[in-house]
């Protein structure tokens, strides 16, 4: 494929290579190789090309071979979404040279002080003694007014064993379910609040999750349409959700205390939403991630779901770079005639509730070997070659 643009000057010839991020049969996933972060910075071909590669891997994409600064990271990654321009509250001391970049990981600065969002997750091993299920699936922020369309995630330094982040194809997977679950997943919502979040969490023993105001209770579909891609998928799941009830079910006052102050978790979150965990992380539509320096990884939150898994803390370093992208880009710098795809759309804006009285990537620090799924490093894959002309 050769992409062309007008100008003046020398013309620069960039090989693009790019291949399938597991099977070469599956669409979920793709990984890219043989690109400049200048050229990802200021290239507009280049940007639209990787843009469009991203919606054709169904919202999961990989561009290894990168070096960049906080600075550039943000400019790469606004090809693909509008990026936050901050850190959630409370998380400045963790931002990458003042930007919106976020550092995660188990990084201290000379002082011995902890200078990256950390948590603990449990770790994958070659004997697979822990299950891709028993890990914390989830997608990014839904307790929010407006949840981000998706993330990004670049690897500074990645541990040698260990720490791979993992993927779910959440599009692909409801579309192969019986159509009696289909149904019965439409007439859903998943009820969400940043407070249940961080009440959860401090009951998991996290010290960064102190008590702070209630903000709004948020509803989302759990059959979510992507409102630039028209498909629906799995949707919904979150350290924030504490219940998944018919579409407007009224939750009475003093559940929602037990709710957001207490940490309590209603059984239907198990029983209407984690039930369909095995199923969509069969080897068919999951993807195991193992990091290496230079990686960048762009998911989009309404197609995926993914998952951190741990590694040897006290052995090894890691440290990840990440962004938030809060909405679709316009159609003039997007894709052409497609609508603006922030999930408070008009036809979506009525699930996101209105009830008052009521993560990013719930500290995504880590992320191990797979027993399930697709455990790849991205190499030895079959790849397409795209020569792409660039007249600078």
């Amino acid at each position: 494929q050769v992409l062309r643009r007008q100008g003046q000057g020398h013309e620069n010839h960039l090989k693009m290579r790019v291949g399938p991020l597991s099977s070469p049969t599956r669409s979920f996933g793709a990984v890219v190789t043989g690109l400049v972060t200048s050229q990802l910075c200021s290239d507009a071909a280049i940007r639209q090309h990787v843009r469009e590669l991203w919606r054709e891997a169904q919202g999961l994409l990989v561009i290894r071979g990168l070096e960049m600064s906080a600075s550039e990271m943000v400019q790469v990654c606004s090809a693909f979404g509008e990026v936050e321009a901050g850190v959630d509250g409370g998380r400045e001391k963790f931002a990458v040279d003042g930007t919106g970049v976020l550092r995660i990981g188990n990084v201290r600065n000379e002082a011995g002080e902890l200078i990256s969002m950390s948590a603990v997750s449990k770790t994958l091993d070659e004997e697979g003694s822990t299950n891709l299920a028993d890990l914390v699936w989830h997608t990014d922020g839904i307790f929010r007014e407006a949840p981000p369309i998706g993330s990004a995630l670049f690897c500074k330094v990645a541990p040698p064993v260990g720490g791979a982040t993992c993927f779910a194809d959440a599009t692909s997977a409801f579309c192969d379910l019986p159509e009696a679950d289909r149904r019965r997943l439409e007439t859903l919502e998943a009820v969400a609040s940043l407070a249940h979040h961080d009440a959860k969490l401090r009951k998991k023993g996290s010290l960064e999750y102190p008590d702070g105001p209630r903000t709004p209770v948020r509803r989302v579909p759990v059959a979510l349409t992507h409102p630039v891609t028209k498909r629906k998928s799995l949707y919904g799941l979150n350290s924030g959700t504490f219940a998944v009830l018919p579409k407007g079910t009224p939750i009475p006052q003093g559940d929602l205390d037990d709710y957001e102050l207490r940490g309590v978790e209603h059984p239907s979150v198990d029983a209407e939403l984690r039930k369909f965990l095995p199923f969509f992380l069969g080897e068919k539509y999951s993807v195991v991630w193992q990091w290496q320096p230079g990686d960048l990884v762009i998911w989009d939150n309404r197609s995926t779901m993914h998952a951190a898994s741990g590694f040897d803390m006290d052995k090894y370093q890691r440290e990840m770079w990440r962004v938030t992208l809060a909405n679709d880009l316009p159609p003039a710098v997007g894709f052409g005639e497609e609508q603006r795809g922030n999930l408070v759309a008009e036809e979506q804006r009525g699930a996101f509730g209105r009830q008052h009285n009521g993560e990013n990537s719930e500290n995504t620090n880590g992320q191990g070997d797979g027993d399930q799924g697709d455990h790849t490093n991205g190499d030895d894959q079959p790849v397409r070659d795209h020569s792409i002309l660039v007249v600078g």
